[in-house]
């Protein structure tokens, strides 16, 4: 599976839980877009936890972008790098992802500040 975002973009896992790192935007806009982050970010789930079902990691993938967009976490410019990390206890729920309530949310970190993130559809 093609799991590019770029230069430098990449991710890995360690005893606390997934970690990824987005390089900077800077002169490639379509890398800024929710679609690019999502497919991203779902693909990581469905390539590392491949008895996940490809719906909840596409669903989380979707939203998790959503608010990278949303929160100004990522945007145009040289070093607007942004590092996430999903915690293993927070993994756990995104195999159940679209099962979930709509008030149930995941929290994951963002540039060391957590986030919820829950269904929004």
């Amino acid at each position: 599976m093609n799991l590019s975002l770029g230069k430098d973009t990449h991710y890995w896992t360690d005893t606390n839980g997934l970690n990824i790192f987005i390089r900077s935007c800077y002169r490639e806009a379509e890398r800024c877009s929710r679609e690019s982050i999502s497919r991203f970010i779902s693909g990581i789930f469905m390539q590392e936890f491949p008895d996940m079902e490809p719906e909840n990691a596409r669903s989380f993938g979707n939203d998790l972008a959503e608010e990278i967009i949303g929160s100004g976490n990522i945007e145009m410019g040289d070093g607007k790098n942004r590092r996430i990390k999903i915690e293993w206890s927070s993994m756990a729920l995104v195999f159940l992802y679209n099962e979930t309530r709509s008030d149930e949310a995941i929290p994951i970190s963002i540039d060391d500040r957590y986030y919820n993130i829950s269904k929004k559809r």
